[in-house]
């Protein structure tokens, strides 16, 4: 702890599906910056089944590192930081390890009051794993049994109970609500979710009464408390809360580990979310982050004082064969040039989901990698594109800052790879930043964000991210063969490039990481970059693959004959390098 008493020392722990990392941040010249990290693997699964193992062995890998003692010889923790400087002033955690909430969802109108809470429930780490609705018939014998054996088969962690405007009719509400505590009566205790009651507001304490005798009832405010106003914040932070309060029962060791937090441990989604809130207030952005791990997903966004997301858990590079089934293997081969046989596609999948940490084999087994991320990304966008800010003076789907996040986009062996699957995931139009968030410092900076602020901000501007460059994409389509853009670059050092971009390519032009240079950007005829006029000059920034201007068009052309498709596909791969 620095003379003043102000933190100086920050010990920032984050227990993933794959990887435990502990990062530590110290004061240097008199600013918070990175002074190294350890990863291992988590084990919060068999054969460990106990969080804390990874934990102390990812903290005392970064005492190698940095030659300080931060844990003792009983593997707890030395805080404060003492005066020969072992040890650390505070530690936060965050947390995505273990299974996905299972929720059981009540309500009355699929496309009202049910909808909300399914939007509610796309921002948690829960799974829906039933949904109880009017066409039921709950008042006939056969909608009853049916419910209790529904209840048996869900083996629901949480029911929520939704429906009603506030202040509407109430007779429906309260009859489910009395149909779920006869259901419940016959129950074992222990085999009762809590309920989490979300909807109309002037019956909560009648939906008390019929169901708090039973099983633990909480009360939110209404997920739609009139038919065109939605409110899903209040359920998605309960669902947050009880996703932590379960793991704390569920996981052995997270109790000890949140004794080592100076501040409530926060699930690593919440912490990428404040992240991105804070860079896009911060810096006036649009900005979005594409999150791929090994066991969860999630598509982050914020423009304008408002950020969200939509996570899937179960939904990761563990899930392939769930994922090519669900979108279809030929959805899968067409992003791999010389693509395997659909039956030697499903090995690698199948294998790939016992072994996500392993390195690919081949490069057949890296590009069928690279296609899993394309499409689960892919799918979490169609849930999260209805949600995205919409301007009306900016082009649809651009963003000034993209950030790649996860295991795939960490472990890319060329900054092409990582920009090529986000490109044709995304599909962005106009001018975006792109980095990469290579140690998952995001996550890390939200956590320490609720200890001390000026630390994160410190992480966040000087050491979190890599820079891939620019992305410059026009929106529209042209002739093969025409011309899509024309620029000039004007180098720091004087020098200056004219580029001619062919429409249906990907052109990178040189610009290194920490340099900017100035361009003069002309759209052909049938291509817009979000500006009036036919010129625009914009300063952009260099990075580890320079300037991509990606003149394919928008929508991708993905239409064409196999063979086709195949060639167009290698053609892309070998213009951005991957």
């Amino acid at each position: 702890m620095s003379d003043s008493g102000l933190l100086s020392s920050i010990l920032a722990v984050d227990c993933g599906n794959l990887f435990t990392r502990a990062t530590l941040l110290d004061v240097v010249d008199g600013q918070f910056r990175l002074l190294g990290q350890g990863r291992v693997l988590s084990t919060h699964r068999p054969p460990a089944a106990h969080i804390m193992p990874g934990v102390v062995a990812s903290t005392a890998q970064l005492e190698a590192i940095v030659g300080r003692d931060l844990i003792d010889k009983q593997g707890m923790l030395l805080m404060p930081e003492r005066e020969s400087g072992q040890g650390v002033d505070t530690c936060v955690v965050s947390v995505s390890a273990g299974a996905p909430l299972r929720v059981f969802l009540a309500g009355l109108a699929h496309d009202v009051s049910l909808a909300s809470a399914r939007r509610a429930l796309a921002s948690c780490p829960a799974v829906l794993v039933d949904t109880l609705s009017l066409e039921d018939r709950l008042d006939q014998p056969e909608g009853m049994i049916r419910l209790l054996e529904r209840l048996d088969q869900a083996k629901a962690d949480v029911l929520v109970l939704v429906g009603g405007v506030d202040g509407g009719a109430s007779r429906r509400m309260l009859d489910t609500a009395g149909a779920l505590a006869l259901a419940y009566q016959v129950r074992p205790e222990d085999a009762r979710p809590l309920v989490v009651y979300a909807g109309d507001a002037a019956l909560q304490e009648q939906v008390r009464a019929i169901l708090g005798e039973l099983c633990q009832v909480r009360v939110v405010d209404n997920v739609r408390p009139a038919l065109d106003v939605e409110n899903t914040a209040p359920l998605s932070q309960a669902l947050q809360r009880l996703y932590m309060e379960v793991r704390a029962e569920q996981v052995p060791g997270f109790e000890t580990l949140c004794s080592w937090s100076h501040a409530e441990p926060l699930l690593a989604s919440q912490a990428m979310r404040y992240t991105l809130g804070y860079l896009s207030a911060r810096y006036g952005l649009k900005a979005v982050a594409l999150q791929v791990g090994a066991g969860q997903s999630a598509v982050y966004w914020a423009s304008g004082g408002q950020h969200d997301l939509v996570m899937r858990p179960q939904w990761g590079l563990k899930h392939g064969p769930a994922v090519a089934a669900q979108r279809g293997m030929d959805m899968l081969r067409r992003w791999i040039p010389e693509p395997p046989e659909p039956d030697e596609a499903w090995e690698m999948l199948y294998n790939l989901s016992l072994y996500p940490s392993a390195v690919p084999g081949s490069a057949r087994e890296l590009r069928l990698m690279h296609a899993l991320t394309r499409e689960l990304t892919a799918a979490l966008l169609e849930d999260a594109r209805p949600a995205f800010p919409q301007d009306k003076d900016r082009l649809p789907n651009s963003w000034d800052l993209i950030i790649l996040s996860g295991a795939v986009f960490e472990n890319t062996a060329a900054p092409g790879q990582a920009a090529l699957m986000m490109l044709d995931a995304l599909q962005p139009a106009g001018i975006s930043t792109v980095v990469v968030d290579t140690l998952s410092l995001a996550t890390a900076a939200g956590t320490i964000a609720t200890v001390e602020p000026l630390a994160a901000a410190h992480l966040l501007e000087r050491d979190a991210f890599l820079g891939l460059g620019t992305i410059i994409a026009p929106y529209g389509q042209g002739k093969k063969g025409s011309t899509a853009l024309r620029l000039r670059v004007r180098y720091e050092d004087g020098r200056s490039l004219d580029v001619e971009v062919g429409s249906g390519t990907i052109e990178v032009i040189p610009l290194g990481l920490g340099q900017k240079a100035r361009l003069e950007i002309r759209p052909a005829r049938g291509f817009d970059l979000g500006w009036k006029g036919r010129k625009a000059v914009v300063e952009v920034d260099g990075g580890t693959l320079g300037i991509v201007v990606d003149a394919r068009g928008r929508p991708l052309p993905l239409e064409a004959s196999p063979a086709e498709l195949q060639a167009r596909v290698q053609q892309w791969h070998w213009q951005i390098g991957a």
